[in-house]
């Protein structure tokens, strides 16, 4: 057990400034967006484990920072690779976080988002 600690603290403290201190940023000084992706490639099947309805986007270039998930089955089943998704969120200076998802198709209207 005293092995264990010297080993948690530097774990915690890094994802502390990799992954919260980013966040936390992001929130303070973000702003209502909408991004227009394409979809790379999509999971081979449906997965709740890690990453629901998973699918990797193509203007996402960063390694491990490229997919998006959380889609419901039924969108994941229609989605193929080159369709368009259209994501809400927000952006800053240090990326862009989305909170919902859409497919594009001819009955969205997203004239006004812009």
């Amino acid at each position: 057990m005293a092995i264990f600690i010297p080993l948690v603290i530097p774990f915690v403290l890094i994802m502390i400034f990799a992954k919260a201190l980013p966040i936390f940023l992001h929130i303070l000084h973000s702003s209502p967006a909408t991004m227009i992706v394409t979809v790379k490639q999509k999971d081979a099947i449906y997965s709740k484990r890690y990453c629901s309805g998973g699918f990797e986007v193509e203007e996402f270039r960063l390694f491990l920072n490229n997919r998006v998930c959380d889609i419901d089955i039924e969108s994941w089943k229609r989605l193929k690779e080159g369709d368009k998704v259209i994501l809400l969120g927000s952006q800053s200076s240090i990326g862009f976080i989305y909170d919902s998802v859409t497919i594009f198709d001819d009955s969205c209207d997203i004239a006004n988002d812009y």
